[in-house]
This record gives C-alpha cells, structure tokens and sequence, in this order.
C-alpha cells in the first residue's frame, strides 16, 4: 500500500560543482556522497527521482544512472521507469543521434529520457 502511493511521488533533484565548496571544509567527493544518498533514499522508498543532467564523464548524471539501474525494480513492477532524465537542447543537440540512442538502449527499462526544444517543449527524438 506505502508503495503504490509513494511511486506516484517524484522528487527533482538537482545539483552541480560549487566553486566554493572548500570555503565550507568539503571537496567534490562529499557533493556526489550526499547527492547519491538522496537517490537512494528517493529511490528505496519507492518514489521517482527527476533530474537534468550534461552527461560529462565521472559526472553526477553517471552516478545517479547506476543507482537507478540497480534499484529501478524495488519493489515495482518491471517496465515502469524509476526516473526521468530531461535533457536541455544545448546537451541533447550536441550529441550524436547514435550516442544518445546507445545511452538510451542502455538505461529504457528505468529511465525516461525527455529531450527539449529551445522553448523548453518536450521534442520526440524523431523531431531532433
């Protein structure tokens, strides 16, 4: 019963470098540490993670994906997508129709992909 009313629940998460981080006593790693305990917290209780994401190699998009692989069937039924990932039209329109497909192919099963125009309207990846 928790379940099915909490996987209705889609939590946005958002978050990036801070260039004074060290100001504060904390280094890059205590940001993706906290980051990942949100997604895991979000996504063992059953709720949805949304999120933006610029995909750079050993970014926080990485992470967030492979938390979300592993516990996109917690206690779910299969096939339905523990999160959505929305991607700016300066990200998306950068990559290579190719490389975004292999990225999706990859991650279906859990994550929606949403790819937006210059307006910020939800652009099918045919329409791309």
């Amino acid at each position: 019963m928790r379940i099915d009313k909490l996987n209705k629940a889609v939590v946005a998460v958002s978050i990036s470098e801070s260039p004074d981080l060290e100001d504060y006593g904390l280094i890059e790693y205590h940001l993706k540490e906290a980051m990942g305990e949100f997604a895991l917290y979000i996504l063992s209780s059953g709720m949805n993670l949304a999120y933006g994401t610029d995909l750079r190699k050993e970014g926080f998009a990485e992470l967030l994906m492979e938390l979300i692989a592993r516990y996109h069937n917690y206690e779910l039924p299969t096939g339905i997508p523990r999160a959505t990932n929305y991607f700016a039209w300066p990200v998306h329109i950068r990559m290579r129709v190719e490389d975004l497909n292999k990225l999706h192919s990859e991650v279906s099963e859990s994550v929606e992909f949403v790819l937006l125009d210059q307006e910020g309207r939800r652009l099918n990846m045919r329409d791309r």
